[in-house]
């Protein structure tokens, strides 16, 4: 019998599996014309608390936000999703940390997953506008309702062009997770990973919205942070670079 060796070697893999046809491409993932609509909100802090990982701190009242977003044009291709974050502080600076993320995109799961962090998982989401009303859902699986959102543009509103950062003072953070393929005890590697968006506002809105939570799911606890109070609703379409990130802690295990 004859042999060969395997001349696929490290120099030639791609930047992602399968390494001879990569998923995505390298950082940084560009987005075009993206929309967004954004309902921020008082929620129950025990139950903000308890999503939060160790080393961040929660000022109170406790805030989220619930994103809508559509990108028509990217990097990983066109998709829509729906986002979960709670307002924390790292080493007492602002921060928004990521609780979870549904969308309908293969690419941009296994690329948010794998290279930021961010916890994504598939799922049915819609994000439609008829003159200024955006109307948004949320299905895992389908028929099984997460989330609905309404938004009314109100008022249009100046914001500076160019942004250094999406999330205010800070970045976005997110909890990176591999697990570990020998030991099911534990994950082999979790961290925290900070993202910094470079953005170019296009268009920005205020508005009045509604965000309603459909039955709890312990699958997919969206519900987990009720809405005790709508703050705002805001609506923005932008242009942004999500550049690599950088680890912030690594989480030791016994």
């Amino acid at each position: 019998m004859q042999h060969r060796q395997g001349a696929l070697t490290p120099e030639r893999f791609g930047y992602s599996m399968p390494v001879d046809a990569p998923l995505y491409p390298a950082p940084p993932l560009r987005f075009q014309d993206a929309q967004f609509v954004v309902l921020t909100y008082e929620t129950d802090a025990d139950a903000a608390a308890a999503a939060l990982p160790a080393g961040l701190t929660l000022p109170l009242p406790a805030l989220a936000t619930v994103t809508m977003a559509h990108y028509p044009a990217s990097s990983v291709g066109s998709y829509t999703e729906a986002i979960q974050q709670i307002q924390c502080e790292w080493e007492g600076q602002r921060r928004s940390y990521v609780s979870k993320i549904l969308l309908d995109n293969d690419a941009a799961i296994a690329a948010g997953r794998e290279i930021y962090g961010f916890p994504k998982k598939h799922a049915f989401v819609e994000l439609t506008r008829v003159a200024g009303e955006f109307t948004g859902t949320l299905e895992r699986p389908r028929g099984h309702r997460i989330l609905s959102v309404t938004m009314s543009l109100q008022r249009s509103i100046q914001v500076p062009a160019e942004q250094g950062s999406g999330q205010g003072e800070g970045g976005t953070l997110a909890l990176r997770v591999i697990p570990d393929v020998e030991n099911s005890g534990h994950p082999l590697l979790a961290e925290l990973i900070e993202t910094k968006m470079q953005t170019t506002v296009k268009e920005a809105w205020m508005g009045l919205g509604s965000l309603e939570f459909g039955p709890p799911s312990e699958a997919d606890p969206w519900s987990a942070l009720p809405v005790e109070k709508l703050l705002g609703a805001s609506h923005a379409v932008l242009d942004f670079d999500l550049p690599a990130g950088r680890v912030i802690k690594r989480y030791q295990f016994g």
